[in-house]
């Protein structure tokens, strides 16, 4: 009888709005095995180990645990299920030591217990001791470099022994001194039963770790083999380049390996932006790709040099690059901002020299366009970020949801039972300020709270003009102008009417507080179309200051402000609209506009005509 896989994927499907991650996905992963993901920066490897961990909810398909569906459960029933992931970035509180983010990463309780805190420091002192790991517990998270970091985030997912730990690219960071001992806990949980999905782009950690390996490329699965069926330069050319329509018989032999390496005819044809140089830096090759990215005439490469390639107004990928190529080894620079006329984009730099025997004789540079992997990148860290202080929202505003009710009970039992005007004016007070301290729980849990409401079909030119009218006293009174630019045909949403009006009456709120003096506040409605989808796009540009953060996206998280506390703002009203948006498949946006003020961008699926009730 076959064995029944502990994960099982099917036909599994995901967007990002308009921006597809996942196509048809079937993948199997067995108890006790290492499975390999491995392929290029945006083919969806860790929007698969996201699918997997509960993070995100796919639109379609189905997930299995142990034959049993679990694809609508949610991120805390998952977690019990015994499923981690270890991300690219580490989640960690800086401000604590080592031992406490160990400790509350598995008693997310409000109350300290010391007896708990020295069991968890007694397990990590046995793995740490038995495999040779050197990590100070004690040491705040802030005084660690990357490597140890890493390290700390894989003790703390696997001192839970899960059923499968998920590792997105999470042994890239770790120096040598912790990589060997860190693999060798993974093997021993392995062999105890663990199974573990393995996130990479290194070719070589695979053949060392990995039992069975899948290619993902542009979100599908090309292959899932078992790594001792496949080679290593046909597993680098599956993955890295193109798939060339003809068939070649057998496995690849070393000749080929040559040919791959030096054939300038190869080269030309690879996806990427390939240039090759001389040692005085003049191009001597410019692949098809690149010659189209950057603009290049077809018979200008062989008098070109870098400096006319490369704008000059880039300076930090400039500097990175000739640093590279001065020491003559390969270096990767990651997000470099690179200028191409008039766009500006975020770039992966490689730079490979190029040696025939101990003779230096030139260089390949690798340019990777990552801007739109960028832009999902930082929408991961912030779903991320939601998710993890939605977590800890829920079970905080639940833990204080109790005694407050307690204490309005008694606050209102002392004014019935008194008559003394200064006591009850000081009680009306005190109630005043509990009452507002309810009001943030509420928010805390909205903000949470992911269930299913009542839905209508909205107009949406309707909804918004009739928040308008809600607000025009407020906004004459800030001296705030609000103009709106109805989309010329009805356009319908399918969403809860109530979530939608606080959505648009947040950002108003937002922008009435930007503009403590005054402004105007523009509103554009219109319908839009990408990739064959249709959706709403609603425009709301002020006059205000802007963002004042290096990150706009941090305006989304919770109790996040740059505005001065009135009392008033909790730094709630922004985290909930971005979840009532999401909830609804939508995308929310926020930028400075360079002559002035602030841009949000909300679009939201449109309701067909023809499914209008």
């Amino acid at each position: 009888m076959p064995e029944v896989p502990l994960i099982e994927l099917k036909n599994i499907n995901l967007d990002y709005g308009d921006i597809p991650a996942l196509r048809d996905i079937n993948l199997s992963l067995l108890p006790g095995e290492v499975h390999g993901i491995v392929g290029e920066h945006g083919a969806g490897k860790s929007s698969l180990g996201k699918v997997i961990s509960g993070v995100i909810r796919p639109q379609s398909g189905t997930l299995l645990y142990k034959g049993k569906h679990y694809g609508n459960t949610s991120l805390k029933e998952v977690m019990k299920l015994g499923i981690q992931m270890v991300y690219q970035h580490t989640p960690l509180i800086e401000d604590f030591t080592v031992i406490k983010n160990l400790y509350f990463a598995h008693q997310p309780s409000a109350f300290f217990r010391r007896r708990q805190l020295n069991t968890i420091a007694e397990e990590v002192d046995t793995i740490k001791k038995k495999y040779g790991i050197s990590i100070d517990t004690s040491a705040r998270v802030q005084d660690l470099n990357l490597s140890d970091k890493a390290v700390v985030d894989i003790i703390k997912h696997v001192i839970s022994r899960p059923s499968l730990l998920i590792l997105d690219e999470a042994l890239e960071k770790i120096e040598t001194k912790n990589l060997g001992p860190v693999i060798e806990l993974l093997h021993a949980l392995k062999d105890n039963g663990m199974s573990i999905l393995f996130i990479t782009h290194r070719i070589d950690d695979l053949f060392e770790f990995a039992d069975r390996v899948s290619i993902i490329r542009n979100g599908t699965v090309l292959l899932s083999e078992y790594v001792y069926n496949i080679d290593k330069i046909n597993l680098i050319r599956m993955t890295y380049t193109q798939i060339n329509k003809k068939k070649y018989p057998g496995v690849y032999s070393q000749e080929f390996y040559r040919l791959l390496k030096y054939n300038e005819a190869i080269l030309r044809k690879l996806p990427i932006n390939l240039i090759v140089i001389d040692t005085k830096e003049h191009v001597r090759l410019v692949n098809e790709y690149c010659k189209e990215y950057f603009g290049i005439d077809d018979n200008a490469n062989i008098e070109l040099t870098l400096d006319q390639i490369i704008d000059r107004g880039s300076e930090s990928f400039r500097s990175s690059m000739q640093s590279a190529l001065k020491k003559r080894k390969e270096e990767v620079f990651y997000h470099l901002p690179l200028r191409i006329g008039n766009r500006e984009i975020v770039t992966n730099l490689r730079v490979l020299p190029i040696f025939d025997k101990t003779s230096f004789i030139g260089s390949i540079i690798i340019i990777e366009d990552i801007t739109e992997y960028d832009k999902l990148q930082k929408q991961y860290v912030l779903s991320e970020k939601l998710a993890s202080v939605g977590l800890l929202s829920a079970g905080v505003a639940h833990e204080i949801n109790n005694p407050l009710e307690i204490m309005l009970n008694q606050l209102n039992y002392i004014k019935l039972s008194f008559q003394n005007q200064e006591l009850i004016s000081l009680i009306d007070d005190v109630k005043e300020e509990v009452t507002f301290i309810a009001k943030i729980v509420r928010n805390l849990l909205s903000f949470t709270d992911n269930r299913k409401v009542e839905e209508d079909n909205i107009e949406i030119n309707h909804l918004i003009n009739e928040v308008i009218r809600f607000v025009r006293f407020s906004a004459k009174k800030r001296s705030v102008q609000i103009s709106v630019h109805n989309a010329r045909d009805p356009l319908y949403i399918k969403a809860n009417a109530d979530e939608i009006r606080q959505v648009f009456l947040n950002l108003l709120k937002n922008s009435f507080e930007a503009m403590p003096g005054g402004g105007k506040i523009n509103i554009k409605i219109q319908f839009t179309e990408i990739n064959d989808k249709h959706y709403i796009e609603v425009r709301h540009c002020d006059t205000g200051h802007g963002i004042q953060t290096e990150n706009p996206d941090d305006i989304f998280l919770p109790f996040f402000s740059t505005k001065e506390s009135n009392g008033l703002n909790n730094g709630l009203g922004l985290s909930v609209s971005y979840g009532i948006v999401s909830k609804y498949n939508g995308i929310i946006q926020a930028e400075n506009d360079p002559n002035g003020g602030c841009i949000f961008v909300i679009r939201l699926p449109l309701q067909q005509p023809d499914a209008k009730e």
